[in-house]
């Protein structure tokens, strides 16, 4: 065969389409990229949101045992209160049960043990605030709300201290 009867060299580049097949490839990799990174992102942000939500139930928990923690120290010192205060030893009781209301705002024994100790000890002030405060936590004790009217009574309060009776015996009878 002669070389002038060789066919023509085949162009493979005059059949690619424009930006050739590095061009194509190139804008395939960066695509394929942002994929990629779109899809680490969103996984970055499902471990946050769930690092976060783990994090806040931890602290939940650990709130709530400290909580705890503090209500049955309360109670402990609630009860070293009452026993002090059953042995008429009016003063020493006060400090454990300020400290048991401290620890645990919600205890209405601790504050009626309170307001026994101080007005045994003639601090009617801080007796009927303690008898109130455990009037309010314990609607249905009657021994709170009569002690409401004692520390009334003794205060020369005659009118309130009659209703804080009454409420006394209505509570009394439920």
């Amino acid at each position: 065969m002669r070389d002038d009867e060789l066919p023509p060299a085949h162009d493979a580049a005059a059949d690619a389409p424009p930006g050739g097949d590095a061009g194509r490839l190139a804008s395939d990799a960066e695509a394929a990229a942002q994929a990629s990174a779109a899809a680490a992102a969103e996984a970055l942000v499902q471990a946050s949101a769930q690092a976060a939500a783990r994090a806040a139930e931890a602290k939940a928990n650990l709130e709530a045992m400290e909580a705890r923690q503090r209500s049955a120290d309360a109670e402990i010192l609630v009860d070293r209160g009452h026993e002090l205060c059953r042995k008429a030893r009016w003063r020493d009781a006060i400090e454990p049960l300020k400290r048991a209301t401290e620890l645990d705002p919600q205890a209405g024994m601790a504050f009626y043990q309170l307001g026994d100790a101080y007005n045994h000890i003639d601090q009617l002030a801080a007796a009927l605030a303690a008898f109130e405060s455990a009037s309010r936590l314990l609607p249905d004790n009657w021994r709170a709300l009569q002690g409401v009217g004692i520390v009334l009574d003794r205060m020369r309060r005659p009118q309130e201290a009659t209703a804080a009776y009454q409420k006394a015996r209505d509570a009394r009878r439920r």
